[in-house]
């Protein structure tokens, strides 16, 4: 697998638990999200305005 589609896949895997979390606990904070499916800040607020 090439840098390409494992970059894609990854930024495929971090939206959906992005999302998947954010359903199951609309109240969250970015801060909670990034700490609990250990991401950083930019990736879930990147993720968060894709959404």
């Amino acid at each position: 697998m090439n840098m390409d589609a494992f970059d894609f896949n990854l930024r495929k895997f971090n939206t959906s638990n992005i999302y998947s979390y954010f359903l199951s606990h609309p109240d969250v904070t970015k801060q909670d999200l990034a700490s609990t499916l250990n991401l950083t800040l930019p990736t879930v607020t990147k993720n968060i305005d894709y959404l």
